[in-house]
């Protein structure tokens, strides 16, 4: 998914956004807005968005001389959404009719921690805002085709997305361990923007989940980037990749990263950016559980 003129606007608002991070002052501030103006303005656009997001932000922290402007509400977001799943989780399962109904439910509980994205929308980021967004109608909804892969797949590899997300991922990923499954979670090997780290999945409480199975094995992409570049993706990922009986992949850039990448995906994500929207069709603001990775466009059977 190359990207397009509307994708300048976000990728300058991480300039932005990262120095309100670290309340950087006004010239500080204007620093960073500039070294995001280099890039794009020497970038041909012919990459997907994570990708010149990563140079972006590269140049944005070299100017703020930090490697991780947003450690502390990473830190921050995991402690409060973790606490948050804790306490609304258990209920809410415990409401399913049936096995069914119970998967959906934590396919519901790990999408509506995507709204947890610094990049997209910072507003709205806090994990108080995220149960609200608990009635958000699918546009795109491959339930029983999920569902059926899921029923073949031994082994799952799980892509999680940002920080404080990743509380409400422990949701679904329990329940595949618990369906005797042996699943394997990945997360970033550095700082990209609120991207999930070890350090976020050890602090939510990741590497305590466990199943009939077995425990969840976490790896890394081997890489700092939102999304992930297959090409360069650490060897252990991308034989995890590659061997998987399912994928699951959450958000945004994982989707753009991913969605033509030759293997069957299934992407959970909110649709929160107008390129992405036009791009499948769907209305932004809308849910996507989207069977995709081998299709040339946009198959939609439930909607």
């Amino acid at each position: 998914m190359n990207t397009v003129s509307d994708c300048s606007l976000c990728l300058l608002k991480l300039a932005h956004t990262s120095a309100g991070a670290v309340s950087a002052p006004e010239p500080l501030r204007l620093k960073a807005v500039r070294a995001a103006l280099g890039v794009l303005a020497s970038d041909d656009f012919s990459r997907i968005p994570p990708a010149i997001a990563r140079d972006v932000m590269a140049r944005v922290n070299q100017a703020l001389a930090t490697a991780d402007p947003f450690a502390a509400i990473k830190a921050e977001h995991d402690d409060k959404a973790a606490r948050l799943v804790d306490e609304w989780a258990p209920g809410y399962l415990a409401l399913a009719a049936d096995a069914d109904d119970r998967l959906a439910r934590a396919v519901r509980a790990a999408l509506i921690g995507n709204i947890m994205d610094l990049a997209t929308v910072p507003d709205q980021a806090d994990p108080k805002n995220v149960i609200k967004h608990l009635d958000t109608p699918f546009a795109v909804r491959h339930g029983e085709e999920f569902k059926q892969a899921l029923e073949r797949a031994q082994d799952v590899l799980y892509l999680c997305d940002n920080a404080g997300e990743i509380a409400f991922d422990r949701v679904l990923i329990q329940e595949l361990l618990e369906r005797g499954k042996r699943v394997t979670a990945s997360v970033k090997a550095g700082p990209a923007l609120n991207d999930a780290t070890m350090e976020d999945a050890l602090r939510v409480g990741l590497d305590r989940l466990t199943g009939p199975s077995g425990p969840l094995r976490i790896i890394t992409t081997g890489q700092a980037n939102m999304g992930v570049d297959r090409e360069s993706a650490s060897a252990k990922w991308r034989e995890e990749f590659a061997g998987a009986g399912m994928v699951i992949a959450k958000g945004q850039a994982n989707l753009e990263s991913l969605h033509d990448c030759g293997r069957e995906v299934f992407f959970i994500t909110l649709i929160k950016c107008s390129h992405v929207s036009r791009f499948f069709g769907v209305k932004k603001g809308l849910a996507m559980l989207y069977r995709g990775g081998v299709e040339s466009g946009l198959d939609r059977p439930g909607r």
